[in-house]
């Protein structure tokens, strides 16, 4: 047997072993090994015939495939703390944010745009986890977040700044910020508070938007604790979100 055709034989191998090979995964995929798959029932009472899985690649984060691009290192035009420092994302971090992010409501997971940016600390206050900012559909996550163990609930938070924008046309909205004890002044056209209203956490007392970015996290994470300190307003919140506004674990 000459070289050339030994050459040849080895090429038409390694060529049928590379075509037959599953392609390699990406930073987002896991590699799912050849397994037999058991014949079953759906839920429907659909039923499924046994089958041989040849190894594959699976996404990470189904829900949230298309978060995987709106990671930005760098502080965007218009951030309103130009003094802040932001730093690049680590692959473990994107995944721990997609993570959280994968849970959170339908509503939520659809806004469309936002930015994630890898901010040290916030400028604004030291222990604060995260900031968001509609006007340039931005949100802010600081070394806070990683050390919570809340992550999910600031997430809920942080995407309600953005979300609650959206709603703003809803008649909901208007009677939503009545019951949790704000109304205009008719002067100064700024929301003031009844403090006969139970306040769900202190440091929002004076920010109708942040108390209202509360009720929302509350509404998802602890709900009977809104029910027990507003009924009224946890009952406006139902009707204005529906009953697909729920944590999806």
């Amino acid at each position: 047997m000459n070289k050339t055709f030994m050459l040849i034989i080895v090429l038409i191998t390694f060529s049928t072993t590379l075509w037959a090979s599953p392609p390699p995964c990406t930073k987002w995929q896991v590699k799912v090994g050849a397994h037999e798959v058991q014949a079953y029932k759906r839920k429907d009472g659909t039923p499924v015939k046994g089958s041989d899985k040849d190894t594959f690649c699976r996404l990470k984060f189904p829900k949230v495939e298309e978060w995987q691009d709106r990671f930005t290192d760098k502080m965007p035009a218009g951030w309103p703390i130009p003094n802040e420092k932001f730093k690049p994302w680590t692959q473990l971090e994107k995944e721990i944010l997609l993570k959280w992010l994968s849970e959170q409501p339908k509503a939520l997971r659809e806004l469309k745009g936002i930015t994630f940016l890898r901010g040290v600390v916030s400028a604004a206050h030291s222990k604060n986890p995260g900031a968001a900012v509609k006007r340039i559909n931005a949100i802010a996550l600081y070394d806070e977040f990683f050390r919570a163990e809340n992550k999910s609930a600031i997430l809920s938070h942080e995407l309600s700044h953005i979300y609650m924008y959206d709603l703003r046309e809803n008649l909901h909205m208007e009677d939503l910020i009545f019951l949790m004890g704000w109304q205009k002044n008719e002067h100064s056209r700024l929301h003031e508070r009844d403090k006969k209203i139970p306040l769900l956490k202190k440091y929002s007392e004076f920010d109708v938007f942040e108390d209202l970015a509360n009720h929302f996290e509350v509404y998802l994470h602890n709900p009977n604790d809104l029910k027990y300190k507003n009924p009224s307003a946890f009952k406006k919140l139902s009707e204005l979100v529906g009953t697909q506004f729920k944590l999806e674990k």
